[in-house]
C-alpha cells in the first residue's frame, strides 16, 4: 500500500508539472496513474468484498472506469492523427476526463480503504 501510495504520488506530482507544459507526456503519465488504480482497486479492493451484491456493485464502478480509460485512450490517439487545428481540444478534453477519472477513482479506492479498515478493526 505504501508502494503504491508513493508510486501514485510521484507520478501525479509529475502529471501535474506537466499538464501545464507537455500535455501529450501529462496524458501518458496520467493514462499510467489512472490504469495503476483500476489494477489496485481490482486487486486489493474488490476480493476483498465478500456480499456477492456488494461485489457486483463495486465491479459495476470498476467498469466504469474502465470505460473512461478507453476513452482517454481513444481520444488520445484520434487526436495524435487529427490536424492540427483540432488536436490540442481533443487532448485537452482527454486531460480534463483524465483528471476527474484519477479523482474519482483515488477518492472511491480511499473510501473503501476507510471501510474495511473499519470493518476489520471491529472484528
Amino acid at each position: 500500500m505504501r508502494e503504491l501510495h508513493g508510486r501514485l504520488s510521484e507520478l501525479y506530482s509529475r502529471y501535474e508539472t506537466l499538464r501545464a507544459s507537455n500535455e501529450g507526456e501529462a496524458l501518458e503519465v496520467g493514462i499510467s496513474i489512472l490504469s495503476e488504480l483500476l489494477d489496485f482497486v481490482k486487486r486489493e479492493i474488490v476480493p476483498v468484498f465478500t456480499s456477492p451484491a456488494v461485489r457486483d456493485a463495486v465491479m459495476t464502478i470498476v467498469l466504469e472506469y474502465e470505460k473512461g480509460l478507453s476513452f482517454v485512450r481513444g481520444t488520445a490517439e484520434a487526436a495524435y492523427s487529427a490536424p492540427p487545428l483540432y488536436a490540442p481540444e481533443m487532448i485537452e478534453r482527454a486531460l480534463s476526463s483524465l483528471d476527474t477519472y484519477i479523482s474519482g477513482l483515488f477518492n472511491f479506492a480511499m473510501g473503501a480503504l476507510l471501510v474495511l479498515a473499519e470493518l476489520a478493526s471491529s472484528h
